[in-house]
């Protein structure tokens, strides 16, 4: 199914980027692994896999391979192929090397990591040397409102407290790696406003108490802001969010039709909802 997906996508549609997505590697096979990478390089295509994301996982690796999760995947030849590699919380001083392959892209997921108690990646050595940072939400499992401001905020405020340093993680450092850094490692025409760039744009409301008095944009960027703060979302040149308003689809509808879904899969699992009781 994945691979037939990939070739139906694949330089179709300038918005979707078809991937493979071998979930881990203490879930996949090395036989499966190796599958994903070929067909990856056969096809470019990018591949996205959950790495080191907490200690379990690194010593259950380390029993069965005698690796480090890192090191078990980049001696599959993983690393030859376009990855983003989320999380990685867990990497030890050689690793962080492995991954300052260009190919690389690390997705720094603090919210999900703080809420499952994975650990905290080591951000500023990876950025140190050279690799690749970005930042991710995770899904809603781990990271309720999957808000990129939150993420940012968290982001810059963690690595602070742990260095014991507060000019750790700054603002631009941050909003870097929520734009540019990804866009660059993924060739993707966007990540800042330029001539020649997609026009993928974000306005903000900033009339708005915690926005006021306003002396640095970019330190409300990332210490500040909310997702309510969002009015308008310009996607390929294209408004797809007007005033806080979609302007093709009928979002109470899609609430509704998510809270009846939801409903649904409860049932059928025999799971109750506490608002259901």
């Amino acid at each position: 199914m994945a691979k037939d997906f990939v070739k139906e996508w694949k330089d179709k549609e300038e918005l979707v980027i078809p991937s493979i997505g071998p979930h881990a590697p203490y879930t996949c096979s090395p036989d499966l692994l190796q599958e994903s990478i070929e067909f990856a390089l056969e096809n470019d295509c990018l591949i996205q896999i959950h790495l080191a994301e907490d200690y379990s996982e690194v010593e259950q690796i380390k029993k069965k391979y005698g690796k480090t999760p890192v090191r078990h995947v980049a001696d599959l030849g993983l690393f030859r192929a376009k990855v983003i590699a989320a999380h990685v919380v867990w990497p030890n001083k050689e690793e962080i090397d492995l991954l300052t392959n260009k190919n690389v892209l690390v997705s720094h997921n603090p919210i999900s990591n703080l809420k499952v108690a994975a650990g905290i990646s080591p951000v500023p050595e990876m950025l140190s040397k050279g690799v690749s940072v970005g930042l991710g939400t995770d899904g809603p499992a781990s990271n309720n409102t999957v808000d990129m401001f939150e993420t940012m905020k968290a982001a810059a405020l963690i690595h602070k407290c742990i260095k014991k340093d507060p000019t750790v993680m700054n603002a631009q450092q941050v909003l870097d790696m929520a734009t540019i850094i990804p866009a660059k490692s993924l060739g993707l025409n966007v990540g800042s406003i330029e001539e020649g760039k997609l026009a993928d744009i974000v306005l903000l409301d900033t009339e708005l108490p915690w926005w006021t008095p306003l002396h640095s944009v970019l330190s409300h960027l990332i210490y500040a802001t909310r997702s309510t703060d969002v009015n308008s979302v310009i996607i390929n040149g294209k408004i797809i969010l007007r005033q806080k308003r979609l302007i093709s689809l009928d979002e109470r509808e899609i609430m509704t039709r998510a809270s009846k879904t939801s409903k649904s899969l409860l049932e059928k699992s025999g799971i109750s909802s506490e608002l259901m009781k």
